[in-house]
């Protein structure tokens, strides 16, 4: 169909042609040409309809072109879709990842840290390893070439160190006497005249020592103790005397109603002996007192024991002003409250005699023959070191 069309179409184009020029040059406002211009010719219709399958073929052209790109472009947001999912899967498995190896390093870095920690302390372990290791070869290699004089001398620099030391602690000049003498000893089994100066400044230091005394406070501290002992033997000035009693009950004052009727000569007799019990007759120096009660006797006691107790804590922190106050107030109340009696004689004579006792022990320096020793030490050493020095170059 198309090839006869084509072939027509080819067959009638001269013809049309013509037409259509006459048409053209016919004028359009005659009346008389238009119903011959309204009537189609087959050849028109033919071209009329080739036009219209044109334009039917042009759309649906167009329309398969447009659905074929929207359906190419579908596909390809399908592969970008499917693509970017893909993507988003293998970012999400990179991000795991990285997590992973940032925590592994995170591990690796504390344990290296520890293993760093580890490393230190296993170094400074062997450093004082080495450090004791040498110390022990360098004491093995001293001990080796100690002699029995380096002995001698070692044992002499101790016991004057003691000696300070005992001296200063015991605030007694007896052991650091003795260890000097002891210290004297071992110099002279030594038999060195370089040691003479040693030997000088130990006599000296022992000189010191005998010139300060000793303090006998233990002896002091004993004395006291005794006369504490002894307070509950002191008599007391009482009202009612050494032996007097307590006044009479009720019943006693009836049986002296009933005295009253008795002989005058017997109540006379009887008032003169009793009057001769009751009136004693003392020779005081100080000023009379008020006579105590019985029940302030015990309080007296008690604070004079005080006072005796307080003397000994002074005693022995070395407190000569506390010392001696607490003793001669001891003796004032004494004198005051307590009769002079030949035990509270002797008690007042102990009280002054240790009031007036030195109980401050006095610490002569003694730190000369410990320096002389060292000194004589160290050059001795820097000689031997100086000796072996050249031996070993020979």
């Amino acid at each position: 169909m198309t090839e006869k069309n084509k072939q027509t179409e080819t067959q009638s184009t001269p013809e049309d042609k013509a037409n259509t020029k006459t048409q053209a040059k016919t004028p359009k406002n005659t009346q008389q040409a238009k119903p011959e211009a309204t009537v189609a010719t087959p050849a028109q219709k033919h071209s009329s309809w080739l036009k219209g399958t044109l334009k039917l073929l042009l759309v649906l052209i167009s329309l398969v072109a447009i659905s074929a790109a929207g359906w190419v472009g579908w596909l390809q947001w399908q592969d970008s879709m499917v693509s970017v999912n893909a993507s988003a899967q293998q970012v999400s498995r990179l991000q795991s990842s990285v997590a992973t190896l940032e925590k592994q390093h995170r591990q690796n870095l504390v344990s290296q840290a520890e293993q760093l920690k580890t490393i230190q302390q296993l170094q400074h372990s062997l450093a004082g390893s080495q450090l004791r290791l040498n110390a022990f070869g360098g004491r093995l290699s001293e001990l080796g070439s100690t002699t029995r004089s380096d002995w001698l001398l070692a044992e002499a620099l101790n016991l004057t160190r003691l000696a300070n030391h005992r001296l200063q602690t015991e605030r007694s000049p007896r052991n650091p006497m003795a260890l000097l003498t002891s210290v004297d000893k071992i110099l002279l089994e030594l038999d060195d005249q370089e040691l003479l100066p040693v030997r000088s400044a130990i006599m000296a230091d022992m000189n010191a020592l005998r010139l300060a005394g000793q303090v006998d406070h233990e002896g002091i501290f004993l004395a006291l103790d005794a006369l504490i002992k002894t307070i509950a033997q002191l008599e007391i000035y009482s009202a009612y005397g050494k032996t007097a009693e307590l006044p009479a009950s009720e019943n006693a004052k009836k049986k002296a109603q009933q005295l009253q009727t008795k002989e005058f000569g017997e109540l006379a007799t009887g008032f003169a002996s009793q009057l001769r019990q009751l009136i004693t007759i003392r020779h005081r120096e100080q000023p009379i007192e008020p006579l105590l009660q019985p029940a302030e006797e015990t309080l007296v006691r008690q604070n004079l024991r005080l006072m005796l107790e307080q003397s000994q804590t002074a005693l022995l922190r070395e407190q000569q002003a506390v010392y001696s106050a607490s003793l001669n107030k001891a003796r004032e109340w004494l004198a005051v409250y307590f009769q002079h009696s030949a035990e509270g004689r002797m008690v007042e004579e102990q009280l002054a005699d240790l009031a007036a006792t030195k109980i401050v022990q006095q610490l002569p320096p003694i730190n000369g023959s410990l320096e002389a020793l060292e000194n004589y030490l160290l050059v001795r050493q820097s000689r031997l070191t100086n000796i072996n020095g050249s031996e070993s170059e020979r």
